[in-house]
């Protein structure tokens, strides 16, 4: 030892012999997205009357209907939701009870009077949002010309359309997290 050289202590080990693996881990966790969609239709009868003029800001709301423990309702201002939409008609999906802070995929649709997506307004509007709070509305203020409407009642002599909503609330939650040890003992 005198001659300056160091000594190293394998406490043990055999040098010969690879040193063993310490063991390593990785964690993991997943995401879970729920998804609950529900679909009303708002039928909207006499709409001509409406025409005549309810006045800027003025709505009519159709029923509640659920979409993943939440109510819903679509609101419809004929003569827009302000002054300068009062030459459309406004729609809108409002979140009517239930918990809030609701992230929402939403489509709101003109129907003609069979049931399709009317070909005259071509109108089907999609959109997500955060609904922070019941009464919070989200949607079209300009959702379709009033004169595409009134062309769309000269064609159906019921004198009468419909607006379909479909809501989907999206919940996303954390599941627990997991540890994996990886390597050899």
């Amino acid at each position: 030892m005198g001659n300056g050289a160091s000594r190293v202590t394998n406490h043990g080990q055999d040098p010969s012999k690879p040193k063993p693996k310490t063991p390593s881990s990785s964690l993991s966790s997943r995401c879970v997205t729920e998804t609950a969609t529900a679909t009303h239709s708002f039928e909207v009868p006499s709409f001509s009357r409406l025409l005549e003029g309810m006045g800027a800001g003025k709505f009519v709301t159709s029923s509640t209907f659920r979409a993943g423990g939440r109510g819903w309702n679509i609101r419809l201002y004929p003569d827009g939701l302000r002054e300068e939409h009062k030459g459309h008609a406004s729609v809108f999906l409002c979140l009517a009870d239930g918990a809030a802070d609701v992230w929402a995929k939403y489509t709101l649709s003109l129907l003609d009077r069979h049931g399709k997506v009317s070909q005259l307004c071509n109108v089907s509007l999609k959109a997500s949002h955060t609904f922070e709070s019941v009464g919070n509305c989200w949607g079209y203020p300009s959702f379709v010309e009033k004169s595409k409407l009134e062309q769309l009642l000269r064609l159906d002599a019921a004198d009468c359309f419909t607006i379909r909503g479909s809501a989907k609330r999206v919940t996303r939650r954390q599941a627990s997290s997991f540890v994996c040890i990886l390597g050899s003992f």
